[in-house]
C-alpha cells in the first residue's frame, strides 16, 4: 500500500505543476487528512474562481480515490509513536499536525508514503519508507 501526500494529490491536479510519476506504484491510497487539508485550502482563497478551482480539483481527487482511509485507533496509536520520537529529537509536538497524521496513518498501516517535501517527514525516517516525488 502507498499513501499519498496531500503535496502530491494537487500537484496531480494542478495546472502548470509538474505531475509526479506514479506509474511504478501500486494500491495507491489516501488518508483522509488531506481531504480534510484541502477543504480547508477552500476556504483560504481570495476569490470564487480560485474556490471553484480548488473545489473542481478536490471533487477530481475524491473520484480517483473515493474516500480516504480513517485516522483511526490504530492511527493514533501510530501519532503516539511518531510525537515520541519528535520530542526526542527536539522538536514540537503541535507543529506539522496533519502531515504527521498522514505519516502515522501510513505507520499503522504498513504503507509507504509518497510526498513531494521530505522535510516535512524528516523526523519520522526510520519509522516509515519515504518517497519523494
Amino acid at each position: 500500500m502507498v499513501i499519498l501526500d496531500t503535496n502530491v494529490l494537487l500537484a496531480a491536479q494542478k495546472p502548470g505543476e509538474t505531475p509526479p510519476h506514479l506509474d511504478d506504484l501500486d494500491d495507491l491510497r489516501i488518508s483522509c487528512l488531506s481531504y480534510a487539508e484541502m477543504r480547508i485550502g477552500l476556504h483560504t482563497v481570495a476569490t470564487v474562481s480560485a474556490y471553484e478551482d480548488r473545489r473542481a480539483r478536490l471533487e477530481a481527487i475524491e473520484q480517483v480515490f473515493g474516500k480516504g482511509l480513517p485516522f483511526d485507533d490504530m492511527c493514533v496509536g501510530a501519532y503516539e509513536r511518531v510525537l515520541q520520537l519528535v520530542v526526542r529529537h527536539g522538536g514540537d509536538a503541535r507543529a506539522n499536525r496533519f502531515d504527521r497524521m498522514i505519516g502515522a496513518t501510513a505507520l499503522a498501516h504498513g504503507a509507504i508514503l509518497v510526498t513531494r517535501n521530505l522535510a516535512d517527514f524528516r523526523a519520522m525516517e526510520g519509522l516509515i519508507t519515504i518517497i519523494e516525488r
